[in-house]
């Protein structure tokens, strides 16, 4: 099923630090207004499989307006965006999202040593990053997990055995 790319509100939700640069991106600003996938330069390979496949979900008056907006942006439809990208080789220059993970890694060590007071909060937080994006629940500090609905705090709750209320993290 296709996945519209994330709306201007949903950008500046998920992505507060990157969302000025994606929203004056004509290419990303033209994806949150339209909700139309548009092939194009991504920070890996992964997300540019991601993407590409999304795509090819798309009906065939999506694809046709997207085609349209490719040709304008780059001069060639979204397949051979697609294929010329793919053949790149991967660039050696870090990327904005490289910087991003290792910015989120520091805070999360930061955050570990603030509360090391927590029985085994670092052996928690190991599991748990397989399942949480730990760049956005770490990016600050504790206070960033306030975003966090009850529900989810059940679930963590749940999954931890463990009140996590108690600990300070959330309040």
């Amino acid at each position: 099923m296709y996945k519209k790319p994330y709306n201007k509100e949903e950008i500046k939700k998920y992505y507060p630090e990157l969302a000025g640069k994606l929203l004056s991106d004509p290419v990303h600003l033209w994806r949150a207004e339209s909700g139309i996938e548009l092939i194009h330069k991504e920070p890996d390979k992964k997300e540019l499989e991601r993407i590409w496949k999304n795509w090819r979900k798309m009906s065939l008056g999506e694809k046709e307006i997207s085609d349209k907006k490719s040709i304008e942006i780059f001069g060639m439809t979204n397949e051979e965006s697609y294929k010329k990208l793919k053949a790149e080789k991967p660039s050696e220059k870090v990327s904005e999202f490289d910087i991003y993970a290792e910015e989120a890694a520091r805070k999360k060590e930061e955050f570990l040593e603030e509360n090391k007071n927590i029985p085994d909060l670092k052996k928690r937080i190991d599991h748990f990053e397989n399942q949480i994006n730990t760049m956005c629940l770490f990016e600050s500090h504790p206070e960033v997990l306030e975003i966090l609905n009850e529900e989810k705090k059940k679930i963590l709750n749940e999954y931890f055995d463990h009140d996590f209320s108690k600990d300070n993290l959330w309040f």
